[in-house]
């Protein structure tokens, strides 16, 4: 997939769905010709976000996977823990502050058993204060809030090959009760400014130790992002919940191999927030392939919702077909719509 990083794939969530969301838990979407579109641009950006999530254990100890995955917010988090492991002696360690790449900084403080290599149990935090960073098309991204990292597991050489787990949680007042504010995102444009909320965690793995190939994996409950609607008072979210998501990247042949299921909970597929429209499933039934830095060019994702259901198949990197099963008969000929990546939001 195309890769975004930590701070620019929350925000295109959030442009993806419309900023949209509600409970929608066991309620499911009905998929047609008015919804589908805005249902596959949904599913294929939370792919992607969890795709880009996966990645952070290679881009915390300088892997592989950072030069691809190293965008806007993501270069301050891989900062911020690389700091850690020359600077650890015992516990705790900092507070330490470290600069944005535009303005603001970012404040680490960590727990950490050895000087020399990570411990399960290792903890570290990563609070951004009007962190702003640059995304990919020149727009400035400010980032707000308190970053928790985990080490579950461990093993190998920081410097060479490992395997290591992180726990994740995008600290807010329904996720800790130490939290009186959401990580947020604000995306400034040249047109409008937009700002999203951001709660809940995930588990993510790296595996070096097979090169060319390098294996990650991101898994998680519930991830929530919020947008406010001024000058309403009805604020639009998107959920993904029950996620898994599996990224392999050859370093050789620059191609990686993406797999993935979850649930997607939203207000906004009918594009109106008003209304809870429930949630869809999505399962890539056949392996998404493509060369890295690019949209799949091979694959299947397939979506399912209240007795219908849709197929998400790539023509090649640029052009994308959601072939529809409009009556649920498992046949996918009702209807076929032709549309591009870059309109779902690769």
């Amino acid at each position: 997939m195309r890769r975004l990083g930590a701070a620019a794939l929350l925000v295109s969530i959030g442009l993806a769905c419309g900023g949209g969301s509600g409970s929608g838990d066991g309620q499911l979407a009905r998929i047609d010709t008015d919804t589908a579109e805005n249902i596959a641009r949904a599913v294929v950006t939370a792919l992607d976000l969890t795709a880009d999530l996966s990645t952070i254990g290679a881009e915390v100890t300088g892997g592989g996977v950072a030069s691809a995955a190293s965008r806007a917010g993501a270069n301050a988090m891989r900062v911020a823990l690389l700091g850690f492991v020359p600077l650890a002696a015992g516990s705790p360690i900092g507070p330490i502050a470290v600069e944005c790449e535009t303005d603001g900084t970012v404040t680490l403080t960590g727990t950490v058993t050895s000087p020399d290599t990570l411990t399960a149990g290792d903890r570290f935090t990563s609070v951004f204060d009007q962190c702003k960073e640059l995304d990919a098309n020149g727009n400035v991204l400010t980032l707000d809030g308190q970053l928790d990292y985990t080490v579950v597991a461990f093993s190998g050489n920081l410097a060479e090959l490992f395997t290591l787990t992180l726990n994740l949680a995008f600290c807010g007042p329904n996720t800790s009760s130490a939290c009186n504010q959401a990580f947020t995102v604000e995306e400034e444009t040249v047109s409008n400014t937009r700002t999203f909320a951001v709660e809940g965690s995930a588990r993510t793995v790296v595996d070096s130790t097979t090169p060319p190939l390098v294996k990650s994996s991101a898994t998680g409950s519930t991830l929530a992002l919020t947008e406010p609607a001024p000058p309403d008072p009805i604020e639009a979210s998107v959920a993904l919940r029950s996620f898994l998501t599996t990224l392999s990247q050859d370093d050789d042949k620059k191609t990686y191999e993406l797999t993935g299921n979850g649930r997607l909970a939203s207000t906004r597929f009918d594009e109106d927030p008003t209304t809870d429209d429930g949630e869809v499933r999505y399962n890539v039934t056949e392996t998404l392939t493509g060369v890295t830095g690019n949209p799949p060019d091979a694959g299947i994702v397939l979506v399912t919702g209240s007795s219908s259901a849709m197929q998400i198949d790539p023509v090649d990197d640029t052009n994308v077909l959601l072939e529809l099963d409009l009556d649920g008969n498992g046949t996918f000929d009702d209807a076929t719509i032709s549309t591009t990546w870059a309109a779902l939001g690769l």
